[in-house]
């Protein structure tokens, strides 16, 4: 991935940690996503697993519906 940008690791803005819980672990993984999104073509999508594709499109109409009201309420 890194033979994309020129060799160099893409630097991503760090996050605040994520506490770990008792069978789970978090872990950063965004500049990561960052350097492996310059590989990706238009019509390609990184998943896991466990990726549902209904639940990340109910999970945008949420977000959508809740920038839709702020920007009613200003």
């Amino acid at each position: 991935m890194a033979e994309a940008d020129g060799g160099e690791d893409a630097k991503a803005p760090l996050s605040p940690p994520i506490p770990s819980g008792k069978d789970t672990a978090w872990f950063d993984v965004s500049s990561l996503l960052h350097r492996a999104s310059h590989d990706l073509r238009n019509d390609e999508l990184i998943t896991g697993d466990d990726f549902n594709l209904f639940a990340a499109m109910s999970a945008l109409e949420v977000i959508l519906f809740f920038f839709r009201r702020v920007e009613d309420l200003s």
